[in-house]
């Protein structure tokens, strides 16, 4: 049976990358199925050139070519980013780890309680997470161009972790159009029992997607795929 060559694999890369698949992890994907289409091919008709295999192997995919895979592996990786975050986050909320947040929660009414200016220890606490959130992305965006020009490879699971950690400055919304900020100087006890909780959230939603899942993502590729390099 004939096996194709390692430069018509090669060609199958270049075939994927010029159907806009630009990500490796998928192209690995899409080279596969192409190759055991192709062998199947030859199986039934030796004679058949490799040309003939690989388009005729390519209109199994439909006049939408990749895109449908394309597409369906975003969905895939969205999800499996949204469990992730979720199964991280709700692991707190078990012994010993909801002892730690309890803590956290009460050093932080504690503060807003006794501290004169809510409203100003607010802001700071917002402003040091945009700090953080932004440094974070600068240093993993980093991490991805040194990658790329380490290896000249692009990674869709990169694409979509870098898109997915921006979750961070969401968390301005609810105080941006939550308050009347002219008016509110010191909150209420109840306002800051609820804003300490709002800040326990927003940090552990913080560290879980800026933190633990691009740590947890490069360890998991790294093992997948022996070409990636974790740069920071």
């Amino acid at each position: 049976m004939r096996k194709l060559t390692t430069e018509q694999i090669e060609n199958l890369y270049e075939f994927t990358a010029s159907h806009y698949v630009e990500w490796y992890d998928l192209q690995i994907e899409l080279v596969d199925h192409l190759a055991n289409d192709i062998e199947e091919s030859w199986a039934d008709n030796p004679k058949m050139n490799f040309e003939a295999a690989k388009l005729s192997a390519f209109k199994k995919f439909g006049i939408f070519g990749f895109g449908e895979v394309v597409e369906s592996r975003l969905n895939s990786l969205n999800k499996k980013y949204n469990r992730m975050m979720w199964d991280l986050f709700l692991a707190f909320f078990k012994i010993p780890k909801i002892l730690m947040l309890l803590c956290l929660y009460s050093f932080v009414f504690y503060g807003f309680e006794k501290i004169g200016n809510s409203k100003g220890l607010l802001l700071v606490i917002l402003i040091a997470y945009t700090l953080f959130s932004i440094y974070r992305l600068f240093q993993l965006k980093k991490g991805i161009n040194n990658r790329f020009k380490l290896t000249n490879k692009k990674y869709l699971t990169d694409h979509i972790l870098l898109n997915f950690t921006k979750i961070g400055f969401v968390f301005w919304y609810p105080v941006s159009f939550g308050f009347n900020w002219d008016k509110v100087e010191q909150f209420s006890i109840g306002q800051n029992a609820v804003i300490a909780l709002f800040v326990v959230i927003m940090m552990l939603f913080g560290w879980i997607g800026l933190v633990k899942i691009p740590n947890k993502m490069d360890e998991y590729m790294a093992a997948m795929y022996p070409s990636y390099i974790i740069s920071t």
